[in-house]
Parts: structure tokens; sequence; C-alpha cells
């Protein structure tokens, strides 16, 4: 968990695209096959909260987007959050949801420089299970529309 968060210039080109996914997996505890399956956003805002967790809006995902528009509504939730944070990352949210791999593969390359810069030891102690059912079953009470905590 990171107490000062650090800033990505440029992310690290190391990993390929299945050793992203295997690293995702493994740090979030899913089941990702593909880097494109990452268009909805909520990998991405995982990520982010597991580096500061309990900041991050989980509770605003849609986990199981059907439509383009729900995929971009979840990315805005994560270019919010990183501007409440004051990190220095552009996103292009319409080019993300549509699921090709270059825009992807960009992202969740900046993902893991991001969480290796600012956890190197990984983000030990985050149960991104529990997370992630906490943040459904907030979103189906109506968590999700409005209220409840910032961040």
């Amino acid at each position: 968990m990171a107490t000062h968060i650090q800033q990505v210039t440029r992310p690290e080109k190391g990993l390929g695209r299945l050793e992203l996914i295997s690293w995702l997996n493994q740090t979030l505890q899913t089941d990702y096959a593909r880097v494109e399956e990452c268009a909805d956003g909520v990998a991405y805002l995982h990520l982010l909260d597991s580096v500061i967790p309990g900041k991050v809006s989980m509770h605003k995902l849609n986990f199981n987007p059907r439509f383009h528009e729900d995929k971009v509504k979840n990315l805005r939730v994560l270019e919010a959050t990183l501007q409440r944070y004051k990190i220095n990352k552009q996103i292009d949210c319409e080019s993300i949801a549509k699921g090709k791999f270059k825009e992807n593969n960009e992202m969740l390359q900046w993902c893991y420089t991001f969480v290796q810069k600012n956890c190197p030891d990984g983000p030990v102690g985050y149960q991104a299970f529990e997370r992630r059912m906490e943040a459904q079953a907030r979103h189906k009470t109506g968590g999700g529309q409005g209220g409840g905590t910032p961040g």
C-alpha cells in the first residue's frame, strides 16, 4: 500500500501480453484470458485500488457491462480517480472501451509499472476478491448511485 503515490513517466515495456495477464490474474485473483478483456475498466480501477485501498470508488463500477457506454462509464470513474489523486495519466476512455489490443495493452503496461513503482513487493495484504465482492454488493444495493464515501 502506497503512502505517497509515485508518478509513472514512462511505462516499462518488459512484459509480454501473457506475462501481463498472468500478473493481473495473480494480483487481482481473477481469470482474464486476454488483454482486450480489460476494456471494461474494472481491472484498471481494481489495480489502482490495490495501491490506494479504500480510496477508489469500486462501488460505482458496473462489473458486468454489456454495452460500450457502460464500459466508458467505468473508465470515466477511473479517469476521475486519477485526477482526484493527481496521478499523471491521461486515458482515452472511448478507445480503451472499444476493446482494441494496443490501447488496452498500453494501459495494462502503465498499470503494471504504476503498481511496481508504488508497491515493489506487490500489493501485500490486499484482499482483491473480498474487495470486489464488497463493491458489487454495495453497487446492487444502490451504493453506486451517488452518495457513499468519496474516493
